[in-house]
């Protein structure tokens, strides 16, 4: 697949290994033919190829569309080059690549109808209609990318207040694929809902939300979804200590904070939903990317401080396109691109070792990905006496993988020691370019003693 303009503009600089025992796999850096071996740019690297017009001064909120302006319809070759918008609040700016030509920039600081202060979230959509979170000035941008430009098209919100269709110091916007716009409100301590012409439908959250900030919303009709069997939102607030899932009626489902997770230094800031309805929230307090499902049951928390290989400092917006997985982070003074992998790890064998009379084992893994995983079983000399075919797909979490303690012809294995080879794959994203591949041992025994006797 060929790469967009990001790649080639902003992502210029290799970073520096943090040691081979770390590799998190969650997230992987995307194959050497689709970036050039490119996944990182920093202030630096932006001024080296851009000049000084350009750089990080507060990013904020970031969004990745495929625009239908840009999109061939009579070949696939064209489909994973993606738009961005991003937010450089600091400097009241837009900042946006014009397909594969250029990186262009809309605003300045300021209270005029082509200025914004203090930015903070950001959506599109495949029309090319973006929505900018304008803080200060207590209203959203609606802008449209129009022949390479954004141009301006109205104001969202009635004014500064708190009565229906008012906003206050609005943090953060979404857009699901009916065009409806969801904002947080961190002054009114809810979340409005607008729909696509601007008009004024419900507020969600009064009486719950308090500082809400982040917020991803996905609707069942959506085409780049797997799971069709509901709409919901996923927002963070409390001082972004807390995560809540509502339906898209407002219903209140499901809330989780730093205490259920045993971290009281959690910082939830902003979020972004994949393929898979799984959620991800940046933490720029622990420079991590924590992903729960769809029903906030965490999986695992990615990365850590510092600045090289998948490691973050202060992350802030994220972005998924959820039709190939590639996900770009913001972070204080660079931005990452990546796409969606799989990491796992084995809990162990049960048991490790079994007789003639009681033959098989299970295997305990854990996976943080929907993944395919396939079983091979090799003897001592190396020789494979069994794989599982087909493989097997499983849901983030813990899974068992049996072994029935049989080779391939059906017989129950020799004595000996035996690995176990678990191969992990994704499903989507990286798939073909990327597997995880963990190893256990099991022995078969004439007979197995037990310890009591």
């Amino acid at each position: 697949m060929r790469t967009f303009i990001i790649l080639f503009c902003l992502i210029f600089s290799g970073t520096v290994l943090s040691g081979e025992s770390y590799d998190p796999t969650t997230l992987v850096f995307p194959p050497h033919g689709h970036s050039g071996g490119y996944h990182k740019a920093t202030s630096h690297t932006i001024r080296m190829v851009l000049g000084n017009d350009i750089s990080f001064n507060d990013p904020q909120g970031i969004t990745l569309v495929k625009l239908n302006d840009l999109d061939d319809p009579s070949t696939h070759n064209d489909d994973d080059e993606l738009t961005f918008f991003a937010v450089n609040s600091g400097a009241g700016q837009i900042v946006y690549n014009d397909g594969l030509k250029d990186i262009k920039v809309y605003g300045s600081t300021g209270v005029s109808q082509l200025q914004l202060w203090e930015p903070q979230g950001i959506a599109s959509t495949p029309s090319g209609d973006v929505y900018v979170a304008d803080k200060n000035n207590h209203r959203i941008v609606h802008l449209k990318y129009n022949q390479g430009n954004l141009e301006f098209q109205r104001f969202i919100g009635n004014g500064l207040g708190t009565a229906p269709g008012n906003l206050s110091y609005p943090q953060d916007v979404a857009v699901d694929s009916r065009g409806n716009i969801y904002i947080t409100e961190m002054g009114n301590n809810r979340i409005s809902v607008f729909d696509r012409n601007g008009i004024f439908q419900m507020v969600i959250g009064v009486g719950f939300l308090n500082k809400p900030f982040g917020i991803a919303v996905l609707d069942r009709v959506d085409p780049w979804t797997y799971y069709h069997d509901r709409d919901f939102l996923a927002v963070s607030d409390a001082d972004n200590f807390r995560m809540t899932i509502f339906d898209l009626q407002g219903n209140r489902k499901k809330s989780l904070d730093g205490y259920d997770l045993e971290n009281e230094e959690i910082y939830f800031g902003y979020l972004a939903i994949d393929y898979y309805s799984m959620v991800y929230a940046t933490d720029r307090r622990n420079s991590q990317i924590h992903i729960f499902t769809k029903d906030l049951r965490f999986i695992t928390s990615y990365g850590r401080e510092g600045t090289g290989d998948k490691e973050f400092h202060s992350p802030r917006g994220i972005a998924i396109w959820k039709r190939f997985g590639q996900i770009l982070i913001l972070e204080q003074q660079s931005a990452q691109y990546y796409w969606l992998g799989v990491d796992a790890m084995i809990k162990g064998a049960f048991p490790d070792a079994f007789s003639f009379e009681n033959p098989g084992s299970t295997i305990s893994v854990y996976i943080t990905q929907p993944a395919d995983i396939t079983l091979e079983v090799y003897n001592k000399q190396g020789a494979l006496v069994r794989d599982l075919l087909p493989q097997f797909r499983e849901v983030p979490g813990f899974t068992q993988v049996l072994w029935d303690g049989k080779d391939n012809q059906g017989e129950i294995v020799d004595t000996g020691e035996y690995q176990v080879k678990l191969i992990v794959t994704p499903t989507y994203s990286s798939k073909g370019y990327f597997k995880k591949e963990l190893f256990t041992t099991v022995l078969c025994r004439d007979s197995i003693v037990n310890p009591e006797e």
